[in-house]
């Protein structure tokens, strides 16, 4: 009976002890909880103090145009003439090291094109594109489908949608800020100190590891934040600019906010140079403007800052050399011409994330355009499906054959006609889009000579046009420019059925700014 007794009063004791216990670790949350919304980093502190000083009147500038020459409406078609002969000779583009001849014969110790022996010449080779086709190994697969990583249980989250996919971004409790009117500075210092006193860390975190894990350029993380922005404060620009000037401070981006006659405006700088967007200039940095559903009086002066937050020193990039990789949808295209007589039918596969995240992205210049590489799904599709299509050709008539497929593949629409505006088209947009210009073929050209023929191209840049030359080893009597010591055959895709070797006769005698291709 006693030690029942006793057994009761242990029970009682522990069960209490466990109650206080609780009630303790909860008060200590709420205590923690409270502590961090009180407390704000020195860097916080010091950004806001700069933030309540006077902030200056900077001037803005229209956006900057590219190239104002008009481009031809109308398709171009080549004249009816006989196209350039191959000149008997031929000549490769570099001194090839012929190795030494081995005991036995090994094809592949074979160089691809070998040099003429003095005393006799070499049996006919077929181009590597013309070689017998062994059954090609399945293409390596795009990566698995992006997972975001997955929130704590006892995290907020916020559903978002991010192009094609739908992410769960850790969000603040009772996340909201009070934008003071009229504007001006004690304004914005009071916005990030409301932010600033948040638990935003899981957010940053999150949307950290989800760009890596997208391979997003600055651009795309941007975008990201934008889109967060947006479900949080569903309608309110202002506030969603705010926010997208609190994250991109926080994750080292130098970007700045401003204001005009009212209205909240984002200052962004790039490394290359972007056309069209109004801007303004802060200690010798172009900082371009940026708020959707917004407009930029240039007449009238806007407010900003001239100190970076602690920490925020990187300036946007736009490279695009790695497409983004969002979703794993796919999109197709079937795609119809003909070359010397005989019909070609193909499809081709792309992603569409690449189409949807280029649709609005800034207009800059074309080496970065120049410098991409379309993803490997397109790419696996687009030369298997024109592979066959080389088989017995010779190095002249392959090009020729590109060529005129690009050429006569494709509608042709110039920007202003198809966008309303300037827009480079990579070659995966040129495959989704129902029609082309000049830039768009002359990026595509360049890709398939370059991969399915193996030949060094570059781009020509004229006023009001852009087009191509390709080094050949067979020599041509036609249009052609020296580059790095190489002679480069003109290929212009916009030409209609020109061959290699015609250059449009309006461009006769001009010389053309050259871009080397990759």
């Amino acid at each position: 009976m006693r030690s029942t007794i006793a057994l009761c009063i242990i029970l009682l004791i522990l069960m209490s002890l466990s109650l206080t216990a609780q009630e303790s670790y909860e008060d200590w949350l709420k205590k923690d909880q409270q502590a961090y919304e009180n407390y704000l980093s020195e860097q916080d502190r010091a950004f806001m103090d700069f933030l309540k000083a006077d902030w200056e009147a900077f001037q803005s500038f229209q956006g900057i145009h590219p190239d104002t020459t008009p481009k031809p409406v109308d398709t171009p078609v080549a004249p009816n003439i006989k196209p350039p002969e191959p000149q008997p000779e031929t000549v490769p583009p570099e001194p090839v090291e012929v190795p030494p001849a081995p005991e036995e014969p090994q094809a592949e110790a074979q160089p691809q094109r070998p040099c003429p022996e003095p005393e006799q010449e070499p049996e006919p080779q077929a181009p590597e594109w013309d070689q017998p086709i062994e059954p090609e190994p399945e293409p390596e697969p795009e990566p698995e489908p992006i997972q975001p990583p997955q929130p704590q249980p006892d995290q907020s989250t916020l559903n978002v949608r991010f192009y094609q996919t739908s992410l769960s971004i850790p969000s603040p409790d009772d996340l909201d800020l009070t934008l003071q009117r009229p504007l001006n500075n004690e304004s914005f210092a009071k916005a990030w100190e409301s932010l600033a006193r948040l638990n935003f860390k899981p957010t940053l975190d999150y949307m950290s590891s989800v760009s890596e894990r997208m391979s997003l350029n600055d651009w795309g993380f941007l975008q990201l934040a934008q889109r967060y922005a947006e479900v949080v404060f569903p309608g309110q620009t202002s506030k969603q600019l705010v926010l997208d000037w609190f994250i991109t401070n926080k994750s080292g981006y130098k970007v700045k906010i401003s204001y005009q006659s009212g209205d909240v405006l984002l200052l962004l700088p790039f490394k290359q140079t972007v056309y069209e967007l109004p801007y303004t200039s802060i200690d010798g940095q172009k900082y371009y403007f940026y708020a959707p559903d917004k407009s930029l009086d240039t007449g009238k002066p806007l407010y900003s800052y001239k100190k970076d937050y602690p920490d925020a020193d990187r300036t946007l990039n736009l490279s695009l050399e790695t497409l983004p990789d969002i979703s794993p949808d796919m999109g197709e295209k079937s795609l119809t011409f003909e070359y010397a007589g005989q019909p070609f039918e193909m499809t081709v596969a792309y992603k569409k994330d690449a189409v949807t995240f280029l649709a609005d992205y800034p207009q800059s210049e074309i080496g970065i355009f120049v410098r991409s590489h379309p993803s490997r799904s397109f790419q696996s599709s687009i030369i298997k499906a024109l592979r066959p299509a080389l088989k017995g050709k010779t190095e002249l008539e392959a090009v020729n054959l590109l060529l005129h497929f690009v050429q006569t593949g494709f509608e042709y629409q110039t920007d202003d006609q198809q966008f309303g505006k300037e827009k480079y088209l990579l070659p995966e947009e040129t495959i989704h889009y129902p029609a082309s210009d000049c830039e768009d073929r002359s990026l595509l050209f360049s890709f398939l000579v370059n991969e399915l023929l193996g030949n060094k191209v570059i781009l020509l840049d004229f006023p009001g046009h852009i087009c191509t030359a390709v080094q050949l080893n067979t020599e041509l009597d036609g249009d052609s420019v020296e580059y790095n010591g190489s002679r480069y055959t003109v290929c212009d895709p916009t030409y209609i059925n020109a061959t290699a070797g015609m250059l449009m006769p309006n461009f006769a005698g001009v010389q053309p700014e050259v871009i080397a291709y990759n």
